[in-house]
């Protein structure tokens, strides 16, 4: 789950897959692009909207045009990944889909 700019995960640390933590930056990058508010406000407008026309909870969440999006980054980026053959650690992965703006940097340099 993404509030702002923050993720916030449930379970246990083992439990968060390189997907799910890529799926949750695709959102911080939606916000990036919308504004908070905006991406807020269609988010939810979509949500009402898919909830009225599906009358399900969980058709309705997957259908969020953020969500569709969220997943499909998500699941590209993990193929790119597997595709490449490297052995990667989380960290790495994590760092190389983080925009070079919100990259941490290497106190050492």
């Amino acid at each position: 789950m993404v509030i702002s700019r923050t993720i916030l995960f449930k379970g246990a640390e083992t439990e968060i897959s390189v997907a799910l933590i890529q799926h949750e930056l695709a959102h911080i990058d939606q916000i990036n692009r919308h504004g908070a508010v905006k991406f807020y406000l269609i988010y939810f407008c979509d949500y009402v909207s898919n909830l009225w026309r599906l009358r399900d909870h969980n058709a309705a969440y997957r259908h969020i045009r953020f969500e569709r999006e969220a997943r499909e980054l998500a699941a590209s980026a993990c193929n790119e990944v597997a595709a490449s053959h490297k052995t990667v650690t989380q960290k790495t992965f994590i760092q190389a889909s983080l925009p070079k703006r919100v990259r941490p940097t290497d106190p050492s340099k």
